[in-house]
């Protein structure tokens, strides 16, 4: 009949146009790289782990993607005439790479005296971080710098930016936590309209924006300068600053801007303008930093024996990195603790009050988590780590699922929230005899939570 025609064409033309096949898997492939491997997924170059003195790129490989050669332990790699895109960050995180090959064939990029470029020379994709040699002059025609174009280096020293340069990324000179780095000053020329430096730091032209501080910079001890509103993600992070200032001028530090500054030891006050950072914690793996102030007259932010919360301490924002004592007391006030709020490393007991609601992700290893009383809380993120969860309350369903996806149990420990009682109240002694007295005792108010 026409309708069973009709239904057998249309079959056809469903399995000829692909429409009734199933969906298209992607390939990988893995191939060997001394005593580590790199997979490509339909041409793309998207993991791996090379240690290998020298890597020459299968000739599959059409696109290297974002972080795709993280932590690479090699000195040399070969990029083959394939490969057409090769995505902003893609060598992030090389410590020992010293030299860059690009098949002569290979349309879309080249190295210039050892730096990886597209085939215009006008974007640096990325400058080696073991390259040999202190100074480098980034070529007139380059406008653009990729993000950690000049990361992870562990030679250079100076980078000199010519005026044509006037797209860089934020994270175009961010150092890496693999090395000691190298560089000391970035140096931009006056004509250049989009950037300058003041005094090797690189900002934005009007001094606003501070983009990146060198990762060994002269002076470890830094007085960022006035007129300064904006700090950068990433700006300091892993660099070998010791102490900064902030001026009367700044409004926002981004995330991250000094995540895992190991050698930080002081902060000093934030002022009365400076407001929210971001969505996550400029002060990450700032683990020497014992404390934080700010400035009384400041409306978003106060900080109670050196932790820093909101305004009116209904967030906590801030446990220091440094900060000594091992164990801690949310207050009352707090219903929020901010992500990564917690990234100590003295703390081991810390104890959530009955009014706090949410609790954002923190890296932070804990002995014991306390949940005080009948737990109103309702979101827990998580630790790094927690190896007891106490609490004596009726159950509580979030804090019950936390424990689960630790593998853990919750437990009642009546001692965490016993202590210790007053002091009674103790009469006159009147004698009785010579070898006895009655004496007067109440007991205090304040039982310590057992009966006395």
């Amino acid at each position: 009949s026409m309708r069973r025609l009709l239904i057998i064409l249309t079959s056809v033309v469903l399995w000829t146009t692909g429409l009734g096949m199933n969906p298209a898997v992607a390939v990988d492939t893995t191939f060997s790289c001394g005593t580590g491997t790199y997979t490509v997924s339909d041409g793309v170059l998207a993991y791996g782990y090379c240690t290998a003195d020298l890597v020459v790129l299968d000739s599959s490989v059409t696109s290297i993607g974002y972080g795709a050669m993280n932590g690479w332990r090699i000195k040399a790699i070969t990029i083959p005439a394939t490969v057409i895109t090769i995505q902003n960050g893609a060598f992030y995180a090389v410590p020992n790479l010293e030299t860059i090959t690009v098949d002569v064939s290979n349309s879309h990029f080249k190295t210039v005296d050892g730096v990886l470029m597209n085939t215009l020379e006008n974007r640096i994709i990325y400058y080696p971080g073991a390259k040999s040699g202190t100074t480098y002059n980034v070529p007139d025609s380059v406008v653009t710098l990729d993000n950690r174009a000049f990361g992870c280096l562990t030679y250079l020293q100076v980078v000199n930016i010519s005026e044509t340069t006037t797209a860089i990324d934020l994270s175009s000179f961010s150092t890496c936590e693999y090395i000691t780095p190298s560089l000391q000053e970035i140096n931009v020329a006056e004509t250049n309209t989009t950037y300058k430096s003041i005094n090797h730091v690189l900002f934005s032209k009007d001094g606003t924006f501070l983009l990146n501080y060198p990762g060994n910079y002269a002076q470890p001890n830094y007085d960022i300068p006035e007129g300064t509103v904006t700090i950068s993600g990433n700006a300091f992070s892993y660099t070998a600053i010791q102490s900064v200032t902030f001026p009367s001028t700044l409004v926002t530090i981004q995330s991250y801007a000094f995540s895992y500054t190991s050698s930080l030891v002081s902060v000093g006050e934030f002022p009365s303008i400076y407001g929210y950072s971001g969505s996550a914690s400029p002060f990450i793996g700032a683990i020497k930093v014992p404390s934080f102030s700010v400035a009384s007259a400041n409306n978003n932010f106060v900080s109670v024996e050196g932790v820093m919360f909101s305004k009116n301490q209904s967030i906590l924002r801030e446990y220091p990195g440094g900060k000594t004592g091992t164990t801690y007391r949310i207050p009352d006030s707090v219903t929020e603790v901010d992500g990564q709020a917690f990234a100590n490393t003295y703390l081991k007991t810390l104890t959530v009050p009955s009014t706090l609601l949410t609790i954002g992700y923190s890296y932070i290893n804990l002995d014991y988590l306390v949940f005080e009383e009948t737990g109103t809380i309702s979101s827990i993120s998580g630790f790094n780590y927690v190896e007891h969860i106490i609490y004596c309350g009726s159950t509580n369903a979030e804090i019950t699922r936390f424990a689960t996806s630790l593998g853990k149990s919750v437990e009642c420990v009546e001692s965490f929230f016993t202590s210790a009682p007053d002091a009674p109240t103790i009469g006159t002694a009147t004698a009785l005899s010579p070898t006895s007295a009655s004496i007067s005792f109440t007991a205090p108010t304040s039982n310590g939570g057992a009966t006395i």
